[in-house]
């Protein structure tokens, strides 16, 4: 399971042409259920997979979102083998690259809370990557509050008002 994963993750790198093939419903759904395996090498290989057959992909995107895949994503984020959290985290991060509609059920789904989560508590650089983008693709204005108080991230506060004109 983990090198049929792998080896659709390897066709689908750079080859936007090979992408809606390997996402054909059943794979998709095979794909998913792999997450769900108990074996974590099986899980990161399908995180893989699954990020990179969306990249630039909007209808596979809403396909997988779909299928219920933020939430099996959110689980294995939160799992604690930093290779599996960088490979959900990225998954995460390219299923809300440029789609609103991705972006708002991962918010929903308490996305942001669990890359703050991860940021407040990874050491490994690739995993604080990994959120930090994937955060980057979710934060709103309205986000900041949580941000500077959770201390995931350095964010400095509004600047003053000018000074009144003389």
């Amino acid at each position: 399971a983990a090198h049929a994963a792998a080896t659709l993750w390897s066709l689908c790198v750079d080859m936007d042409h090979i992408k809606p093939l390997v996402a054909q419903p059943e794979t998709l759904a095979a794909l998913l259920e792999l997450l769900r395996s108990g074996d974590a090498f099986v899980r990161g290989q399908a995180c893989g997979c699954i990020g990179e057959v969306c990249i630039g992909q909007r209808p596979i995107k809403g396909r997988l979102v779909e299928m219920g895949v933020i939430g099996l994503l959110v689980s294995v984020l939160r799992e604690n083998e930093p290779s599996i959290q960088r490979l959900a985290a990225s998954a995460l991060c390219n299923l809300s690259a440029n789609h609103a509609d991705n972006k708002q059920l991962c918010r929903k789904a308490g996305l942001i809370d669990a890359f703050i989560a991860l940021l407040t508590s990874a050491d490994d650089e690739a995993v604080l990557s990994a959120a930090a983008g994937g955060l980057y693709n979710l934060v709103q204005p309205v986000d900041l509050a949580r941000l500077r108080e959770s201390g995931a991230l350095q964010v400095p506060p509004p600047p003053p008002p000018p000074p009144p004109p003389p």
